[in-house]
C-alpha cells in the first residue's frame, strides 16, 4: 500500500504557473544585480546580453500618461543621441546608451516589483559575504583563497576571493579591512547600500534594510556615511538627531585611538586645498578641469575620445562635463529633476531624491551606465509610496 501511494507520488505530474508578472521582476532584477557587477563576472563579456534582457522586459511595461510624458521622451531620445554622438559609439554601445531611454517610461507598478526585487537580491546575497568579512578579518578564521586580476585594468593590484567575498590584495586593505563584498571597491558597496536606504527613507523596521545598513557600515564609505549622517540631520526628528550624534561622537572619540582608524579614516575626512583628502574621484581630472572650465570647450566638452588620457580611472561629475559639456550636463539634472516632480511633486520625498541625486552624480555620475541609471529612476517610485504613506497617516491623524 505505501508502495503504490510512493510510486504515485513519484509519478504524478506537477503543474506549476507561476504568473509572468511575479517572474518578470526578477528577471530584470537579476539582471541588473550581474551588471554591477559581482567578481564573478568581471571577465566574462555579456554585458549586452543583459542590457538588452532587461530593454525586452521593460519594453513591455512601457506607458505614456500625457504630453507631458511626450516632451520628457522628446528631451530624453536628443540627450542619449547626443552622448552616444560625443562617446563615438558603435553600434553595440550605441543601443547600450540608447536603451536607458525605457527607463524613463516604465509603469510605476512595474518598475516598484522590479526595484524591490533588486533590492531583496542585493540584501539576501549580501548575507553570506557580511558573515564571511567578519569570519576573516574580525574573527581571524584563517580560509584558503585565489587570486583574480581586477576588473578595471588601471587597479594597480589584484584581489583575494573567499567564499562569497572578494577583498582589494595590498597591505593596507588587510590591515583596516572594508567591505567590498563581490566588488571591486567598498566605495560600491556604500553607494548602493545609501540609494537603498535614502530611497526607503531609511526604514530599518524594512528587514530587507538591516544587512544592507550593515554592509554601508562596515563598507567605512564616505558617500554612506555621509549620506547617512545628512539626512539624519536634515530630514529625521529631533530626537533622532540627537541620539545619532551622541553615538557617532562617542564611537568616533572611541576608534580614534586606534592608529589605522586615524590612517585609513579619519585622515581622508581632512581638507586640502578645499577639498576633502579622502575624496579621489576625480584626481587625474582636477588639473585639466582647472583650465577646461575658462575655454569655450566648457560648454559642449571635448568628447569620450580627447578625455581618455585626461580622466582615466576617475568618476566625477567633471568627467561629465570634460566629456559632453556643461549645458548638456545640466539639461540632464533638469530631465532627471523634471521626471522625479512628476512622480513627488513638491514633497519632501522630491528633496529627499534631489538629495539622492547629488550623491550619485558626485559619486557616481555614469549617465551612461545602464545599471546606474536603473538606481537614478528607480527610488523615485519606491519614494512615492513613502510619500502616499506618510500623506494618509497625516490624514488619518488629523481625522481622529
Amino acid at each position: 500500500m505505501i508502495t503504490l501511494k510512493l510510486n504515485s507520488i513519484l509519478t504524478k505530474k506537477w503543474n506549476i504557473n507561476i504568473p509572468l508578472s511575479i517572474i518578470e521582476p526578477y528577471i530584470v532584477a537579476f539582471c541588473l544585480f550581474l551588471l554591477i557587477p559581482p567578481y564573478f563576472t568581471w571577465h566574462v563579456g555579456f554585458r549586452s546580453i543583459l542590457i538588452f534582457a532587461c530593454f525586452i522586459v521593460l519594453l513591455r511595461h512601457v506607458e505614456f500618461k500625457d504630453y507631458s510624458y511626450l516632451i520628457l521622451f522628446l528631451l530624453v531620445v536628443v540627450m542619449y543621441l547626443y552622448i552616444s554622438f560625443r562617446m563615438s559609439a558603435n553600434p553595440i554601445q550605441f543601443f547600450a546608451y540608447t536603451s536607458i531611454v525605457v527607463l524613463f517610461f516604465v509603469s510605476n507598478d512595474f518598475m516598484l516589483k522590479t526595484y524591490n526585487a533588486f533590492v531583496k537580491i542585493f540584501a539576501i546575497t549580501i548575507i553570506p559575504s557580511i558573515l564571511f568579512f567578519i569570519l576573516i578579518f574580525y574573527l581571524k578564521v584563517d580560509l584558503s583563497y585565489s587570486i583574480i586580476p581586477p576588473y578595471n585594468e588601471l587597479k594597480s593590484y589584484d584581489y583575494r576571493v573567499y567564499p562569497f567575498l572578494v577583498h582589494a590584495n595590498t597591505v593596507g586593505s588587510v590591515l583596516f579591512p572594508r567591505f567590498f563584498s563581490y566588488y571591486d571597491e567598498p566605495g560600491v558597496v556604500g553607494t548602493i547600500a545609501a540609494i537603498i536606504l535614502l530611497s526607503s527613507r531609511f526604514n530599518l523596521k524594512k528587514k530587507t534594510n538591516i544587512p544592507v545598513f550593515i554592509a554601508g557600515i562596515i563598507s567605512f564609505s564616505l558617500a554612506f556615511w555621509f549620506t547617512f549622517l545628512t539626512y539624519i540631520l536634515v530630514f529625521s526628528k529631533l530626537k533622532t538627531k540627537i541620539i545619532i550624534l551622541v553615538i557617532a561622537i562617542t564611537s568616533v572619540g572611541f576608534l580614534s585611538q586606534s592608529e589605522l582608524f586615524n590612517r585609513y579614516v579619519l585622515e581622508r575626512l581632512r581638507v586640502e586645498d578645499g577639498t576633502l583628502a579622502g575624496d579621489t574621484r576625480a584626481t587625474r581630472t582636477n588639473p585639466f578641469y582647472k583650465e577646461f572650465i575658462q575655454t569655450s570647450d566648457v560648454y559642449f566638452g571635448i568628447g569620450y575620445d580627447k578625455s581618455i588620457d585626461i580622466t582615466a580611472g576617475d568618476s566625477s561629475y567633471k568627467v561629465t562635463i570634460i566629456r559632453y559639456g556643461v549645458i548638456p550636463f545640466f539639461i540632464f539634472l533638469f530631465i532627471v529633476s523634471f521626471f522625479a516632480f512628476l512622480k513627488l511633486g513638491f514633497s519632501t520625498e522630491f528633496f529627499v531624491y534631489l538629495f539622492l541625486l547629488f550623491l550619485i552624480m558626485y559619486q557616481r555620475p555614469y549617465i551612461t551606465v545602464f545599471f546606474y541609471m536603473f538606481l537614478m529612476l528607480a527610488p523615485i517610485i519606491s519614494l512615492n509610496v513613502y510619500k502616499v504613506m506618510r500623506l494618509n497617516k497625516k490624514l488619518s491623524t488629523n481625522t481622529n
